[in-house]
């Protein structure tokens, strides 16, 4: 069995696609809020497949995801109502 390793981020501040070059796991998101709110990722739009929704207190914290992480067969695309900057860790 072989491990991915290759990692990358990116920084969001606000609604929208991630960025990636289209099918990633997500591995990771480290945030830093000044207000509390709603987080979801979904598959490619924000009409896409729920992967991930979370509400996020108001401070700083990293979340690992386990095993491979979550797959997003296109590009992530961040809906998110808490106020503050995120980072997302992919492969």
């Amino acid at each position: 069995m072989t491990m991915q390793t290759d990692v990358r981020a990116a920084s969001i501040a606000a609604t929208g696609a991630l960025g990636t070059p289209g099918r990633v796991r997500i591995k990771g998101l480290y945030f830093v809020t000044t207000a509390g709110g709603a987080f979801t990722v979904t598959d490619g739009s924000a009409t896409g497949v729920t992967l991930l929704s979370l509400t996020l207190p108001i401070g700083t914290a990293y979340i690992p995801f386990p095993g491979e992480g979550i797959l997003s067969q296109a590009d992530p695309f961040i809906t998110t109502a808490a106020t503050g900057n995120y980072t997302i860790f992919y492969g």
